[in-house]
């Protein structure tokens, strides 16, 4: 159905609803926050193969921030961060418990903290 018979979709009608109250209130109505939005490369071994991934990231990605964590022996992470410290925006090493082993299973966990 087209035209002004057509009955207003949920999404329109719950604009009516906050115009409807905004027209009530003195409060100034604020325009959404749009996401700001990120991409997480999560790593643990062979810089080498790190550093491609995150330059094709890069490429076609070129406006987005790219966060690196990484989830390997926390003796290594010096030599990654140097590696990946030109393509990455920011760089973590998870330094809880657990061996590389467990940071590789449960990387939920390590975004957790």
């Amino acid at each position: 159905m087209r035209g002004k018979n057509r009955p207003p979709s949920a999404g329109r009608q719950k604009l009516q609803e906050c115009a409807s109250i905004h027209e009530k209130s003195d409060t100034p109505l604020r325009p959404p926050l749009s996401p700001r939005l990120a991409i997480l490369i999560w790593y643990y071994k062979s810089p080498g193969v790190c550093i491609d991934r995150v330059r094709l990231l890069r490429r076609l990605n070129p406006d987005l921030p790219i966060l690196g964590l990484y989830g390997g022996r926390i003796d290594d992470f010096p030599r990654f961060e140097l590696a990946l410290a030109l393509w990455l925006d920011e760089n973590w090493a998870y330094r809880g418990n657990g061996d590389a082993e467990w940071k590789w299973r449960h990387g939920d966990q390590m975004l957790n903290h």
